[in-house]
């Protein structure tokens, strides 16, 4: 799965915030998030941290990256 087509998210200026994401960044956005290393998914949400470094530990050291592939849409704003 590719990283999230950023058109569908107009309310961001700078749609790189997506992408390359480190472990413990806040989440920019509610949704599923990939390792761009390894494939793992995760849920996120806004405004919480990604999983950290040592959860997903890669064979080859390569470093751990998150990338939103699909942003959670919300239905009711108050809640």
């Amino acid at each position: 799965m590719a990283c999230i087509d950023k058109r569908h998210l107009p309310h961001y200026n700078d749609l790189a915030l997506m992408d390359n994401l480190h472990p413990r960044k806040l989440a920019p956005e509610s949704g599923i998030y990939k390792c761009q290393t390894c494939g793992h998914e995760t849920v996120a949400f806004k405004g919480h941290p990604l999983p950290p470094e040592h959860a997903f530990k890669h064979d080859d050291g390569m470093p751990t990256l998150w990338c939103l592939v699909a942003s959670a849409q919300q239905v009711h704003p108050d809640l």
